[in-house]
């Protein structure tokens, strides 16, 4: 999972520098929390994916208090 958030990282970087090139943004400027924000959020759902994935193979997820 964690070569897919790297992967996603990579290409929403990418993306997101030329789309702020294309506003004349200065990606400095505007890229890092842009793009720290949409990784938390990536990382989250792959969280949550992981734990669907092991309560559909029968492992039990639980919450500790």
């Amino acid at each position: 999972m964690s070569a897919l958030q790297v992967f996603t990282s990579l290409v929403i970087a990418r993306l997101l520098t030329n789309w702020l090139w294309s506003i004349e943004k200065d990606p400095d400027m505007y890229a890092l929390p842009i793009h720290s924000a949409m990784m938390d959020l990536v990382g989250q759902l792959l969280l949550v994916l992981c734990f669907e994935i092991v309560s559909l193979l029968g492992g039990r997820v639980e919450q500790r208090a």
